[in-house]
């Protein structure tokens, strides 16, 4: 963890993302980007905060929150590649590619547009990836009521 206990902002954030505030586990994730532009924590480090919270935020949020989730997603990838870990690196932009494509699909015009700029950076491998994680939403699982 970042060492949050010291910084009271990000405890009261916890705590209110703990009690199912979408909008708490949303600023945890700019929050971890603060830390980082003041110089409180290493980038990576503050992505590797944010990168659970950007998931939760994207499963309970909106749209919005879906392209958090692929910027932090992109994000990690470029990290992971300045590192040398390309299998990680083609893989985390696989799936930035995936996300964005299914937010295209739904009409989203910024991740259409993030998509056709991106274009020519793009590895192939990754693309090819892509195509097999995007696709359709599956259900929610039910929940049964045990008598």
């Amino acid at each position: 963890m970042i060492g949050i206990s010291g910084d009271p902002e990000g405890v009261a954030l916890l705590h209110a993302a703990a009690s199912g505030d979408v909008g708490a586990v949303r600023a945890l994730v700019w929050h971890a980007s603060d830390l980082a532009n003041q110089g409180q924590v290493t980038p990576d480090r503050a992505l590797v905060f944010a990168e659970p919270f950007a998931r939760m935020a994207a499963v309970k949020g909106d749209s919005s929150d879906q392209l958090m989730l692929a910027y932090v997603v992109s994000l990690l990838a470029e990290v992971a590649r300045g590192e040398g870990r390309d299998t990680d690196a083609v893989c985390l932009q696989a799936e930035y590619i995936a996300l964005l494509n299914d937010l295209a699909d739904q009409g989203n015009e910024t991740a259409s547009t993030q998509l056709s700029v991106s274009g020519g950076d793009l590895d192939p491998r990754a693309l090819k990836l892509a195509n097999q994680l995007s696709g359709p939403t599956p259900p929610s699982p039910k929940t049964e009521t045990v008598h």
